[in-house]
């Protein structure tokens, strides 16, 4: 249940209208910059000359040796020709480019007051988008349109139960059947909530017992669980902590992904305490149901910390549980 809450407060409501995107302001153009880089056609020039140079410089000695001469007419004719034709075509643009300059430049005052009117539309659309915004998320709306997703998904997340039978050996303890006591004359002959007792949890080849089931009208499942620090006949340590992790841990996690709240109080706080306990039972169902957790809280008076094994080990050579559990209790609530 706890994933199914994060992802239900995670939710948000679907906003109408698209969020404005603010306009881009215009840039004001570059003007460019001859380039008189001619290192190339220097090299290439010079290549040229040097070859005509020693052409015509041994232009007697190759005058009937026609075969030597067409290969170097051939190669100057390779890079000359080229050469010529590059520069007479392309050039190196400057002059298209410096046109271009002034033809934006010419238009920049143009996209200074489109943009100027862009920017006046999109504050407008920016303050109704803000307003229908902060409409959808305010508290009240945020937790009406998470509620009703809430409400959805809790008759989606039925638990499956089975009756306990004879044979599984069930013991409730004391504390157990006071406190359903005070349920049942608190909620059940007042409101319209159900007690289930009898109840197990199929988990592969075993079963998960819960203390106390609270049923409410709305189909939500609260697992209550009363934690003793240890047990009372043998002494044995229970509901401890270690390494920071409640041994309950894996149980808790099973309960919770399958749709169930879980719920624990330590015998202590249910036997000096049991009106806040049963508030704070109906403030969580209150909270889930209208995805609201702001009025969530307990005093600190009430607040139990959790005891490790050695502190269960301490407590049971003390008859610790004696402390605060009286020989007689009356199933009412001043």
């Amino acid at each position: 249940m706890s994933k199914t809450i994060q992802n239900v407060m995670a939710s948000m409501p679907n906003i109408s209208l698209k969020e404005p995107v603010k306009p881009c302001p215009p840039s004001h153009p570059l003007k460019p910059e001859k380039e008189n880089d001619t290192s190339s056609f220097g090299c290439c020039s010079l290549f040229v000359i040097i070859g005509f140079v020693i052409l015509i410089s041994n232009w007697d000695k190759m005058k009937g040796e026609a075969f030597t001469m067409i290969p170097l007419l051939l190669l100057l004719g390779l890079v000359s020709i080229p050469l010529f034709f590059s520069l007479l075509i392309n050039g190196d643009g400057y002059e298209e480019k410096l046109a271009k300059y002034y033809e934006e430049l010419r238009k920049l005052p143009q996209k200074e007051k489109e943009y100027e009117s862009l920017l006046r539309n999109y504050e407008q659309a920016k303050q109704q988008y803000q307003q229908m915004y902060d409409e959808l998320t305010s508290p009240p709306r945020l937790s009406e349109f998470r509620s009703k997703i809430i409400r959805e998904k809790i008759k989606d997340l039925q638990p499956y139960l089975m009756n306990i039978e004879e044979t599984d050996m069930v013991k409730k303890g004391a504390s157990e059947k006071y406190f359903e006591g005070l349920l049942e004359h608190c909620l059940c002959d007042n409101w319209n909530y159900e007690i289930i007792t009898d109840q197990k949890i199929p988990v592969g080849d075993t079963f998960y017992f819960p203390d106390i089931v609270l049923k409410s009208s709305n189909g939500l499942y609260i697992d209550i669980e009363i934690d003793e620090p240890y047990d009372a006949s043998s002494g044995e340590p229970i509901h401890y902590i270690t390494n920071g992790l409640s041994i309950d841990y894996k149980r808790n996690m099973y309960f919770q992904e399958h749709g169930w709240v879980v719920v624990r109080f330590a015998e202590k706080q249910i036997c000096e305490n049991p009106k806040a306990c049963i508030e704070f039972l109906l403030q969580v169902e209150t909270s889930i149901l209208n995805m609201s957790f702001d009025n969530l809280c307990v005093p600190d008076d009430f607040l139990c910390p959790k005891w490790d094994e050695k502190q269960s080990h301490l407590w049971a050579y003390r008859r610790y549980r004696d402390s605060y559990f009286p020989t007689r209790k009356e199933f009412s609530i001043d």
